[in-house]
């Protein structure tokens, strides 16, 4: 492993922390979401779970069924904050290893994350942020120096 996190979330925040201008506490917002979203992910797949397992069971009732079914479907919570939360922490500190417009793109998502009607959408595009993001970081140098921000005129042939 040579000392890199395994998990994708925790690389972000010590990409995070290591950028000057992040103040030192931003990795921990981005930590602490992803950990938030990660948590509600496991959770949301175990009450999902118990539904599909209860759902043949005879001492399962209709009514038990009904409430763990309603709760299941309004779990949302978790998923939304630490999402967004993860999404801010990273655009505010992520200046110098990820381009630009992908910080940028980041504070919008985070922030329309929160916005009902809207989330739903915004939620959607934060899963592409995140794929982008993975790609970029794992194609970054060892040494820890920024992506290039190269244009279409200026890259290297």
């Amino acid at each position: 492993m040579g000392g890199t996190p395994s998990h994708p979330d925790a690389h972000l925040a010590r990409v995070v922390r290591d950028v000057p201008a992040s103040g030192g506490w931003l990795h921990r917002v981005v930590l602490g979401g992803g950990l938030l979203l990660a948590i509600g992910l496991l959770t949301g797949a175990g009450l999902t779970l118990a539904l599909v397992d209860l759902a043949d069971e005879p001492t399962a009732s209709g009514p038990a069924l009904q409430a763990l079914n309603a709760f299941n479907e309004n779990f949302y919570i978790p998923f939304v904050g630490g999402m967004g939360l993860m999404l801010l922490g990273a655009g505010l500190a992520t200046v110098s290893p990820l381009p630009r417009w992908l910080a940028l793109a980041a504070v919008v998502i985070g922030v329309l994350i929160f916005i009902p009607w809207v989330g739903f959408f915004a939620f959607t595009a934060a899963g592409l942020w995140v794929a982008v993001t993975s790609v970029l970081l794992t194609r970054r140098p060892e040494d820890g120096t920024p992506i290039a921000r190269e244009t279409a005129g200026t890259a290297r042939r």
